[in-house]
């Protein structure tokens, strides 16, 4: 049995949910992939051409303003991301500190101050993810439960990696390491 006490902070979170969207579904892959730089290069694109179209466009500016007003649109789209990340941690209260007692049963989760707790057997996770910096598991491809490894001693990981492997199926050898967020 492991416990682990913790608080999630918003980068964390951030890349919980970047490893969420890279192993989903090709839909959200690809939604990810354009907020996060298609959309972006996009974005420089239409601004590039709205300066041109500007430029050749004596009496009417009206394409170049549209084509701008959708390039800046396209290039602020991370930081959109960003910001939707942000609110979203602040929403579920993730900085008040949680406890996550895991063991063969499963995944308790609870907040320090008794507000929540949350029980997971282990049949219920569908798939797990393992970045540098955190486990995360996913009870559906909506949800996920990240674990910074920052939390645990080198043993708990080890052992966090042995239930896992233990009871997730697919996850009999570690998971390749994914690169850190900053």
């Amino acid at each position: 049995m492991i416990e682990i006490r913790y608080t999630i902070t918003p980068a964390e979170y951030q890349e919980a949910n970047s490893l969420l969207m890279k192993n989903s579904g090709r839909r959200r892959k690809l939604i990810y992939s354009f907020v996060t730089w298609l959309g972006p290069l996009l974005g420089a694109l239409m601004v590039a051409f709205a300066v041109i179209v500007s430029a050749w466009a004596q009496p009417d500016y009206t394409s170049g303003f549209v084509l701008l007003v959708c390039g800046l649109y396209f290039l602020s789209l991370p930081w959109l991301h960003h910001r939707m990340m942000r609110r979203r941690h602040r929403m579920q209260r993730l900085s008040t500190e949680i406890i996550l007692t895991a063991g063969n049963e499963g995944i308790q989760i609870q907040r320090a101050n008794g507000e929540a707790e949350t029980r997971y057997r282990w049949p219920a996770f569908q798939k797990q993810v393992e970045s540098r910096a955190m486990f995360a598991l996913f009870p559906n491809m909506l949800l996920f439960l990240p674990i910074p490894k920052r939390a645990m001693t080198e043993q708990q990981q080890q052992e966090l990696r042995a239930l896992i492997a233990a009871h997730l199926p697919g996850s009999s050898s570690p998971p390749a390491a994914q690169p850190a967020l900053s």
